[in-house]
């Protein structure tokens, strides 16, 4: 007779590193930001279809439900089919998914959180630096009092004098 195999659940780590593997998106080159990513619906629910259940002990695995919809009616999907769960079994079971999809997005975002935390650092220094040798060193050119016309820290960018037929569209 075969022995039976005994399953292991991922650890949040496991899971995290399998979303981050198949269901993440890198939209880099995208218009909006270059931190962009999306997560792919499908496989998060694949993820979060192995989390243990707080209740059971034996390690059995919880499914994830799927509620299927007439997509392909006229006037938009139909009513999911009912699902005979009471209320409060419902609304645990979404609290408890809610919480498994933020503990592995968590893990996801851990490392583009470093790289912001260190631009945020490096940003902060950078300033720092600035007007402590703009206003405050003995070498530097100690530019006085911050007024409008010598503000704390320089711009990076050149300021352009707004058109009249801009300020017709409210823009200044």
């Amino acid at each position: 007779m075969p022995r039976a195999t005994q399953l292991s659940l991922p650890t949040v780590d496991e899971q995290a590193a399998y979303l981050v593997a198949h269901g993440i998106t890198d939209r880099r080159g995208h218009e909006h930001d270059r931190h962009h990513r999306d997560v792919d619906p499908k496989v998060l629910y694949a993820v979060l279809g192995l989390k243990r259940r707080d209740n059971e002990s034996d390690g059995a695995l919880a499914t994830v439900r799927v509620v299927s919809c007439n997509k392909g009616h006229a006037n938009g999907p139909t009513a999911p089919k009912a699902v005979a769960w009471p209320l409060a079994d419902a609304v645990d079971y979404v609290h408890r998914l809610r919480d498994a999809a933020k503990a592995v997005l968590n893990k996801v975002n851990v490392e583009p959180y470093a790289a912001y935390d260190k631009l945020v650092e490096r940003i902060v220094t950078n300033v720092r630096n600035r007007v402590s040798y703009e206003r405050l060193a003995d070498h530097g050119p100690k530019l006085g009092p911050i007024t409008a016309k010598c503000p704390l820290v320089a711009t990076y960018f050149t300021r352009l004098a707004v058109p009249e037929s801009a300020k017709a569209w409210g823009l200044r």
